[in-house]
C-alpha cells in the first residue's frame, strides 16, 4: 500500500470490495508492525463489521454459518449454534482476536455518521495522537461534503482531492472501497471512468485495483 497515497479498491456491488478491504485491514493489522489500523465504516454497522473482522481472522468453519453462530452468540451468549467439536477451537480463536488484535487497538473500528469533513480531521486528530499504519473507508460513494452545492461527481472529486491531501499531511496510506456503475458489466469495462458518481479520480488515484 503506497503510503502518503490513496488507493481505490473498486468493484460492482456484491463483487468483494469491502470483502478485500476487510481482508487488506487485518493483514496490516497483524503485520507485525507497531501501530494502529483505523477502518470506517459507512455502509454497515460498528458491531456488524467488528464481527466480520473476527470471522476472517478466526479462519475456520465453526458451523453452517459462521456470521449467524456469531451473531446469536453475541446477542444470546450462547453457542449452541457452533458445532460441538468445534467450540473449544472457537473460544480460543474468538479470544485471540479480541485480545491480541481489537482490543490492543491494532485494530480501530469506527461507525460514526461522519461527512468527509470530520472524516479527515478524525483522520489526522488520531495520527497524530497515536502510532496509525494505514486507513480504510468503507465506502466512498457514501461519503457527503458538508454544505456542498456541486454536482455529485464534482462533489466527489473533491472529497477525494481532500482525503489525498490529508494522506499527503499524514503520511499514510488511505485504502478506500468505491463501487462501479452499471457500465462496468464485463472485465473489459473496469476501468477508472467507470467508477459510480466519479469524475478525473484516476487523476487523483495513487493506486485503482479492479475486481
Amino acid at each position: 500500500l503506497p503510503s502518503g497515497a490513496i488507493t481505490f479498491i473498486c468493484a460492482l456491488p456484491g463483487h468483494g470490495k469491502s470483502t478485500m478491504l476487510q481482508n487488506l485491514a487485518l493483514q496490516v493489522s497483524c503485520n507485525g508492525e507497531e501501530g494502529s489500523v483505523l477502518y470506517f465504516t459507512f455502509e454497515e454497522d460498528k458491531h456488524s463489521v467488528v464481527l466480520q473482522m473476527m470471522n476472517k481472522h478466526m479462519n475456520f468453519p465453526f458451523s453452517a454459518n459462521n456470521m449467524r453462530s456469531l451473531t446469536s452468540f453475541y446477542r444470546s451468549g450462547s453457542n449452541q449454534m457452533v458445532k460441538d467439536t468445534e467450540r473449544q477451537k472457537f473460544e480460543l480463536k474468538r479470544k485471540e482476536f479480541l485480545n491480541n488484535v481489537y482490543h490492543p487497538g491494532k485494530l480501530r473500528v469506527y461507525g460514526e455518521d461522519y461527512d468527509s469533513k470530520d472524516l479527515i480531521e478524525a483522520i489526522k486528530y488520531l495520527s497524530k495522537n497515536m502510532k496509525v499504519k494505514a486507513v480504510f473507508i468503507d465506502y466512498i460513494q457514501l461519503l457527503k461534503k458538508r454544505g456542498c452545492k456541486l454536482q455529485r461527481n464534482e462533489e466527489l472529486k473533491e472529497i477525494c482531492v481532500d482525503l489525498k491531501n490529508a494522506a499527503i499531511f499524514t503520511g499514510l496510506p488511505i485504502v478506500a472501497a468505491a463501487q462501479f456503475n452499471r457500465e462496468a458489466r464485463n472485465p473489459m469495462d473496469m476501468c477508472s471512468q467507470n467508477i459510480a458518481e466519479a469524475a478525473d479520480l484516476e487523476r487523483i488515484a495513487n493506486k485503482i485495483v479492479c475486481l
